[in-house]
């Protein structure tokens, strides 16, 4: 028989998965919410997005790689999952150093948000002729 006590525990467990799910499928980043989006980004993370810019806009990427991320940026937890679920075989199949570091960072939408805007930045840069 069901104590009160296990019926209170019961509801603050579902209670809170329920507002845990709700920020993962929210429509809002970090900067909507009023929060610093550099907040809690290691020097690391920010090495590692400047990584991931530089890769896709040297190879040209600019444009398919801001249509996939603006498009994915309400799915990024089910992605991310994914990506988790996925770790083994490409681990087996890439030598990626930084695979979990990249997991973590794309789980954060203003994360996303940055590594778009660091595209943008270096693309613009790489259109604009030389002076000297």
């Amino acid at each position: 028989m069901l104590v009160k006590r296990d019926l209170l525990r019961m509801a603050e467990s579902f209670l809170s998965s329920a507002l845990h799910l709700k920020d993962h499928f929210s429509a809002r980043t970090e900067g909507d919410m009023g929060t610093d989006a550099n907040k809690g980004r290691s020097s690391g993370e920010e090495i590692l997005l400047d990584r991931i810019a530089h890769k896709i806009v040297d190879r040209g990427l600019s444009v398919p790689a801001v249509i996939f991320l603006e498009s994915t940026k309400p799915l990024n937890s089910v992605g991310c999952q994914a990506l988790n679920f996925l770790e083994p075989l490409v681990q087996s199949l890439f030598n990626i150093k930084n695979y979990n570091e990249f997991i973590q960072l794309m789980e954060n939408r203003s994360n996303i948000e940055e590594l778009i805007c660091r595209i943008e930045t270096l693309e613009e840069e790489r259109k604009q002729p030389k002076r000297g």
